[in-house]
């Protein structure tokens, strides 16, 4: 009865709040900051959990033949892209509001406080460039409809940049730490949730809620790699901020789950990465957090003995740094006959490159490269890396902004070291991971936006620090 008269007597003051309006200004204005911090949020956890509404969804779904589970797949794909849409139409409502709100609450700005605005959201504003030169690379495409809506299969197109970024835009406004840190718990869940039913690998839950084995409900291995990869850095987070290290036995599980995932899952790059990511953390703990080395010992600890165990079971992780190392050894000795390197990425980055060049300033549009490397004879429409895509496809200026807005983040970082927290140390450290992966590897409509809300929120809360030290 409380919780109802406490319901009825905000209902009266928002309603009171309405009628004294004048204007949709005034309407704006009178929004509190806290409900678009509770609406950011509940968006945010929608698209965490994504992967299990996709699993609902396919209990829903016929598996009566291996025609229908190809029909599924392109079934649960669609519906997933229309999440994606319309959670990232939702948060650029919310962003595009509490924009002019700030707007409206600064009507008498001078050209100095605006250049003083770009200067503290310098890597926000290179990201947004980063968007502009997209739209530009698509209305320039030859194929415009592919470049606007994507491919097919990925889905990666100007529409899903935009999704993205409004993603990105709503982790960056989100400055309450409770509700990150428990975004970020929530992601872990999910995670673990998903490892533990590919560890299990049980048949008639795979067909009960379209799971393959090292893929989840995800369309390849490498794809759920990606998800991993991020994941499993975040991961560590909860073990870092428990009060005590005996009420995180449940985090050290979940972290435990995900890493023996993403070491059976078979794909290298995501690995190594998380190798990267958490050398990262353990060098920016020692130099900055005497305090949790001691959890960091257990974590590095835990990573090394599933990888162990995995390589025994399994022998891959071993067999696969050897396979890296010839490959890297062919590349060295002569670079022009190897592309088969590293399941031919050598090969696909040789001639991404060259479509970088043939059109340096807007690329060849979004998700628009398969027709190029098809002409080759090569049946993959992708580099297999993040920057020599964005150069082929986007242009080498948006490239450059991409680059730019890394670099004016990881300086940040530098600067503000001593006065950086768990938090920061444990986001940059995922941002860096999932970066390394994505050198190895491709942007999907599913992965990408998990990314973008971690890098949200890294940018989010360093901001943060910048605004205390003024």
């Amino acid at each position: 009865m409380k919780i109802v008269n406490i319901l009825v007597k905000q209902l009266n003051t928002a309603k009171s709040k309405i009628k004294n309006t004048y204007s949709i200004c005034d309407l704006i204005l009178s929004i509190p900051h806290n409900v678009f911090a509770k609406t950011i949020y509940i968006i945010i956890l929608f698209w965490i959990y994504t992967p299990i509404i996709m699993m609902v969804y396919s209990v829903f779904l016929k598996n009566t033949d291996q025609f229908q589970l190809l029909l599924n797949n392109s079934l649960i794909t669609i519906e997933w892209f229309t999440r994606l849409q319309q959670l990232g139409l939702l948060s650029l409502i919310v962003v595009v509001l509490f924009i002019i709100k700030v707007l409206l609450k600064k009507k008498e700005a001078s050209l100095i406080d605006f250049i003083i605005k770009i200067k503290r959201n310098l890597s926000f504003v290179l990201f947004f460039l980063l968007l502009l030169m997209s739209i530009i690379s698509c209305i320039t495409s030859d194929n415009i409809v592919l470049s606007f809506y994507g491919d097919k299969y990925r889905r990666d197109g100007l529409i899903s940049y935009f999704c993205y970024f409004a993603l990105f835009t709503s982790a960056y406004i989100l400055r309450d730490k409770n509700k990150i840190i428990s975004a970020i718990k929530h992601l872990t869940h999910v995670a673990a949730f998903l490892s533990l039913l590919t560890l299990l690998n049980i048949e008639s839950i795979n067909l009960l809620f379209g799971l393959s084995n090292n893929k989840a409900v995800f369309n390849n291995i490498n794809h759920f790699a990606y998800f991993l990869c991020l994941a499993s850095m975040c991961s560590i987070l909860p073990i870092m901020t428990s009060k005590r290290l005996k009420d995180s036995i449940f985090s050290i599980i979940e972290y435990a789950l995900i890493v023996a995932a993403l070491a059976r899952n078979q794909s290298l790059g995501p690995y190594l990465a998380v190798l990267v990511g958490l050398l990262l953390i353990s060098i920016l703990i020692i130099m900055l957090k005497k305090a949790y080395i001691k959890r960091l010992i257990l974590v590095l600890s835990i990573f090394i003995l599933i990888s162990v165990m995995i390589n025994i079971s399994y022998r891959h992780i071993l067999a696969n740094f050897l396979v890296m190392r010839n490959d890297i050894n062919s590349i060295l000795s002569d670079p022009n006959n190897a592309f088969d390197a590293g399941t031919n990425r050598w090969g696909l980055w040789l001639n991404g490159i060259e479509f970088a060049k043939q059109k340096p300033w807007f690329g060849y549009g979004p998700d628009n490269l398969g027709e190029q490397y098809s002409l080759l004879d090569i049946s993959n429409d992708r580099p297999h890396n993040i920057l020599i895509q964005i150069a082929a496809s986007l242009g080498i200026p948006a490239l450059i902004f991409f680059l730019l807005a890394l670099l004016v983040h990881f300086y940040q970082y530098i600067k503000l070291r001593k006065s950086l927290s768990i938090l920061n140390l444990c986001l940059i450290s995922a941002v860096v991971a999932y970066l390394t992966s994505s050198l190895f590897g491709n942007s999907m409509f599913y992965t990408t936006p998990f990314f973008c809300i971690i890098m949200g929120f890294s940018l989010g809360t360093l901001k943060e620090k910048l605004l205390d030290k003024r």
